[in-house]
């Protein structure tokens, strides 16, 4: 899990980097982000591992420059991101996809509840399949999902031809992430019980240095804590007596987390306008308290 992790913080950080900006604004082209402030649920995860650019994938041009495990590589390169329902036996956790019902194995369990459906990116690995972030919705979603997805399926291969169900999602994943923000978008719209969720923005560091001396400067973010490779800070509003968030910083990667979009929005502003080039701005995202404990 941790090398897999490792080779995807590496690839978000080649991203950053102020040369390649030009991948991140074609990239919100065809995923087609309007605003160019906002960065949709699922946009990065989107990018790095299916958006290709001059006809290579992220990973094969991280790869040129960097030794990368034979076996992490096959796993991103065939990774697939699809809707699944849990079965759980004695000794497995089994994800059955709902399009093409075939099943995935677990190496762990990551302590998924029965129930529901998932929307995540399995990556096999050796004799089974890992998974990093996922999304659990209710099982009212599941007819909608399959709908949805199965009506572009058979107008592809009406127009041109037969393909398999999995083969079409792995190749048009972006149908699968533009569902799943119309999904979310539903579901804050609806959320009630604000309190029970956390707001979280994450950044990646382009500038180390640069960065390290801009936030030694500013008065409205102070050291907290430290932890291993975890550094923890507060940052507070303009009058330095309320906190907006707190910030923890683990090597190259920023997370912020709020107790509402407000704080949110005000943070990721206050820090693009502070860092300016030295972070690039990933991904915000609404957390439930299951998911951070």
């Amino acid at each position: 899990m941790e090398g897999l992790n490792e080779v995807l913080d590496e690839m978000l950080f080649f991203l950053s980097k102020k040369e390649n900006g030009f991948i991140i604004n074609s990239g919100r082209e065809e995923f087609g982000v309007k605003d160019e402030f906002s960065v949709p649920k699922g946009f990065f995860e989107w990018l790095v591992h299916d958006y290709k650019i001059n006809d290579k994938y992220i990973l094969d041009i991280l790869k040129e420059n960097k030794e990368i495990d034979p076996e992490l590589y096959k796993g991103i390169k065939d990774s697939y991101i699809s809707v699944f329902d849990i079965i759980k036996t004695k000794n497995n956790v089994i994800l059955k996809d709902i399009f093409s019902g075939n099943d995935f194995k677990l190496l762990e369990d990551l302590n998924i509840d029965d129930g529901g459906i998932l929307l995540t990116r399995v990556y096999p690995y050796k004799d089974g399949y890992l998974l990093l972030e996922n999304q659990s919705y209710s099982e009212s979603f599941k007819t909608t999902f399959k709908k949805s997805i199965l009506e572009k399926y058979n107008e592809y291969c009406a127009v041109y031809e037969p393909m398999d169900i999995e083969e079409f999602i792995k190749s048009k994943s972006l149908l699968v992430y533009k569902f799943y923000e119309v999904v979310e978008n539903v579901i804050e719209a609806d959320q009630d019980q604000e309190d029970l969720y956390v707001y979280q923005g994450t950044f990646m560091i382009q500038d180390m240095d640069k960065f390290n001396n801009i936030i030694k400067g500013l008065d409205y973010i102070k050291f907290d804590d430290e932890y291993e490779s975890e550094r923890i800070y507060k940052v507070y509003d303009d009058s330095a007596t309320s906190i907006l968030a707190e910030m923890v910083i683990t090597l190259k990667k920023i997370e912020i987390e709020c107790s509402s979009k407000d704080y949110l929005d005000a943070v990721c502003q206050m820090l693009d306008e502070s860092f300016a080039n030295s972070i690039v701005h990933v991904k915000n995202e609404v957390l439930s308290i299951d998911d951070i404990l």
